[in-house]
């Protein structure tokens, strides 16, 4: 083969992987903006996702309200706090302060991140999975992710709107609410029941890693 030949070889070679690479950049693309969807378990097809949600998250331990309007969403909060003589202050996430959830003058409020001294504190499911009574919480410069994680008592409010059958639908509400760019949340926490672990002893321990109690606020209104 002389040099001609070689040199040409060469930029034909790297012609075809060029092209190759379209390729499949476009089959990438194509998956991603339609992917491919897997038949939904018997267990919620067809069913109330509201109420199949709730009765899983109930049967792993949370506790569970259902109310019509975001503005029921404050006394429950208040009406919980009271009925469990839990402290009269919670620590929300930035991003619920423009909810209209009429909390009662009676309940300290305050936002942003916690540093671990909140007892109560309260955030917005970005989704929630009927199929295990999951929730799915998204990070972000309006909801701190210590939120989630270091108070003992976790409120949750839903709106309704965001329970789905199965996890492949929530990460398809994250994609509707993407920002310009299609820049998924940093993190993405997915919360089935209050924390607890049996590591010890098999004996049965609430709050080890994470609030000891998870109480999900169903709202039929949401808020855009």
């Amino acid at each position: 083969m002389s040099a001609r030949d070689d040199i040409l070889g060469r930029l034909r070679g790297a012609l075809d992987a060029q092209t190759e690479r379209s390729v499949r950049v476009a089959a990438i693309k194509a998956r991603m903006d339609d992917p491919p969807r897997p038949p939904i378990p018997g267990r919620v097809a067809d069913v109330d996702l509201t109420e199949t949600f709730r009765t899983r998250a109930e049967e792993i331990g949370a506790t569970t309200t259902r109310v019509a309007r975001l503005a029921d969403v404050g006394p429950a909060i208040a009406e919980h706090l009271r009925s469990r003589n839990l402290p009269s202050t919670v620590k929300t996430s930035p991003e619920l302060s423009a909810w209209p959830l009429d909390l009662p003058p009676t309940v300290a409020v305050s936002a942003g991140r916690s540093h671990g001294d909140d007892p109560v504190t309260v955030v917005a499911a970005r989704a929630a999975v009927a199929e295990t009574g999951t929730l799915m919480l998204t990070s972000g410069p309006t909801m701190p992710t210590t939120l989630n994680f270091l108070p003992e008592v976790h409120i949750v409010v839903l709106p309704t709107a965001r329970v789905v059958a199965t996890y492949e639908q929530a990460w398809d509400k994250i994609r509707d609410k993407d920002p310009p760019g299609g820049i998924l949340p940093r993190t993405v926490n997915f919360i089935t029941g209050p924390s607890r672990t049996a590591d010890i002893e098999q004996t049965l321990l609430m709050g080890i890693h994470g609030p000891r109690h998870l109480y999900i606020i169903l709202v039929d209104e949401d808020h855009e």
